[in-house]
């Protein structure tokens, strides 16, 4: 056939996916940044402590070395509120890189990928009864990510996307006002993210 079909691969960061495309003329290696703002959804025993959703941004750095497959860095920083009036906080702090694999159709660029990495957790809480009052965590994490891209200028994509984060650790504190025992401060988490990406 002649000419050459441009390629584009769309991939997520946690929360938005990173853009890659292999064009004539252009490095067959191409990079990518992009930034999304997150909407997270606690799993488990952690929602007994803190709101259900919370809020938070990422921000991504993406390397493409073959077609329709790259390997994706992210960092992630999600907020979640008190779910009662102690004024409790849960913060996350997450560092992973993902090996995706995309597939275009036409200007829609739909992905998927697999990976892991670390996270930092923090907890903190003025409730009398839940001791201690402060945990942190260092959390390691293996994160699955799905989303779907729109090619809106021949460097700019836009998308969204969701990602679910098993978070393994055992770290936790003592609740006995709810009926006793100890509660996992940090757990599984779900997000799903909208942003921006912009490839070079």
């Amino acid at each position: 056939m002649p000419g050459v079909r441009s390629l584009r691969v769309a991939l997520a960061l946690c929360l938005a996916p990173a853009a890659f495309a292999l064009e004539p003329g252009l490095p067959q290696r191409t990079h990518a940044v992009g930034g999304s703002l997150r909407l997270g959804l606690l799993r488990g025993e952690p929602a007994r402590l803190e709101r259900d959703a919370g809020f938070g941004i990422g921000v991504s750095f993406a390397w493409y070395y073959r077609a329709g497959l790259a390997v994706l860095v992210q960092g992630d920083y999600d907020r979640f509120g008190s779910a009662n009036d102690a004024g409790d906080q849960l913060t996350r702090t997450t560092f992973t890189a993902m090996q995706t694999l995309a597939m275009p159709l036409g200007r829609l660029l739909p992905w998927m990928g697999l990976g892991g990495g670390v996270g930092i957790g923090l907890f903190r809480t003025r409730d009398r009864d839940i001791v201690p009052k402060e945990r942190t965590d260092t959390l390691p994490v293996i994160r699955w990510g799905a989303g779907l891209g729109l090619e809106v200028d021949r460097r700019v994509i836009v998308g969204v996307a969701c990602a679910y984060d098993w978070v393994f650790t055992g770290a936790s504190v003592d609740l006995p006002g709810s009926g006793g025992g100890d509660v996992i401060v940090f757990d599984d988490t779900f997000h799903l993210a909208a942003g921006v990406d912009y490839f070079f």
